[in-house]
């Protein structure tokens, strides 16, 4: 039925946003995947890779749990999805999303750490390192967008005076100020509790 709607960009990023049920925004990106112009993609699906809001891809509840962006990314990889055969990708759109996706283990790690240090990220000034078209820039944090909660994002204000927006896995803390949580969760370790 979308197909014959023929969504917009805007209703596409409304169900891609959908804060109700991640089934919606599945079926935005599998909207996008199978209906949108291969150069446009990746336009749509990019910023919902590091996506780390957990469900369920079936309806089968006993299945194993994947979190949005790790789903989005098979979809742009894959061929096929369930008995769907995908269309085919032409070869530079092909190569870019793989150049794009070869980070993205990295990046899911980094949303990991980044989340328990979020605290310094709010401090005035602080500086990061932020992963933008293909290159690591330097900048300071403007402010730490929490809006979505599965998608923390950073807008930065690179040394070029150019502000972007980034997800909290493309950047780096180039402060060295410890977090609050990381400095008393040290002092309890056995190595700095040992009477000498």
């Amino acid at each position: 039925k979308l197909f014959k709607i023929r969504l917009t960009g805007d209703q596409l990023f409304q169900m891609l946003n959908n804060r109700q049920s991640p089934y919606v925004r599945a079926c935005g990106a599998l909207y996008v995947r199978l209906g949108v112009e291969p150069k446009e993609i990746w336009t749509y699906l990019g910023d919902y890779l590091l996506d780390d809001e957990v469900f369920h891809p079936t309806m089968d509840k006993n299945s194993d749990p994947t979190t949005f962006g790790e789903w989005v990314e098979q979809l742009l990889v894959e061929s096929k999805y369930c008995d769907i055969f995908l269309p085919r990708l032409p070869v530079p759109v092909k190569k870019a999303i793989d150049a794009n996706v070869a980070m993205l283990p990295q990046f899911r790690l980094r949303v990991e750490s980044n989340r328990r240090n979020l605290d310094l990220f709010r401090r005035e000034s602080c500086r990061v390192e932020v992963f933008w078209r293909n290159e690591w820039e330097k900048g300071t944090v403007l402010r730490v967008g929490d809006e979505e909660p599965s998608r923390l994002r950073l807008e930065v204000l690179l040394d070029t005076t150019e502000e972007v927006q980034a997800s909290i896995g493309q950047c780096i803390l180039l402060d060295d100020r410890k977090s609050e949580s990381d400095r008393r969760s040290r002092s309890r370790s056995p190595r700095n509790s040992r009477s000498r």
